[in-house]
C-alpha cells in the first residue's frame, strides 16, 4: 500500500472529524452527520471521497495526544482560509454547526471550537444568516 499524500480534501474532513471529537466523545450521530456533511464536497476533492474519509480518519487517529492534533487542525484552518472563498467557509460553519447539534446536545468545547473556527477563518455569526 503506497503512503498517503494528504491535501486540501483530507484538511477538510480533519476539520469535520475534530467537531467530532471535541466534546471528548464519539458519538455515532456525531460520525455520520460528519460523513454525510464531507460527502457533498466530493466534486472538489482531488479524488474518491470515502477513500479521502478514511484517509483522514487514520491521520486523525494517528496524533498521540488530542493538544497535537487541534494544533494541527487550526494549522488547517488557515490554510483553508487561505483557499477557499467565503462562502465556502460560510458552508463548512454550518456544517460543523449541524455536526455539533447530531447528538442533541452541544457541549462547551464545542461551542468553543466553533467560535475558534469562526475566528480563525475570519467569519463572524452575522456572515452565517
Amino acid at each position: 500500500m503506497s503512503e498517503v499524500k494528504y491535501n486540501l480534501s483530507h484538511a477538510l474532513c480533519m476539520v469535520y472529524l475534530e467537531m467530532t471529537a471535541a466534546d471528548g466523545k464519539f458519538e455515532d450521530s456525531e460520525m455520520e452527520e460528519a460523513a454525510s456533511k464531507v460527502m457533498k464536497w466530493e466534486d472538489v476533492f482531488e479524488y474518491d471521497a470515502e477513500r479521502t474519509w478514511k484517509e483522514s480518519i487514520g491521520w486523525f487517529k494517528s496524533f498521540d495526544a488530542p493538544k497535537s492534533r487541534v494544533e494541527a487542525v487550526f494549522n488547517i484552518l488557515e490554510l483553508l482560509k487561505e483557499k477557499m472563498p467565503k462562502e465556502a467557509l460560510v458552508a463548512i460553519a454550518n456544517d460543523l454547526a449541524d455536526i455539533g447539534q447530531a447528538d442533541g446536545e452541544v457541549a462547551e468545547n464545542e461551542k468553543k471550537f466553533f467560535q475558534a473556527f469562526l475566528e480563525v477563518v475570519g467569519l463572524t455569526f452575522e456572515d452565517l444568516n
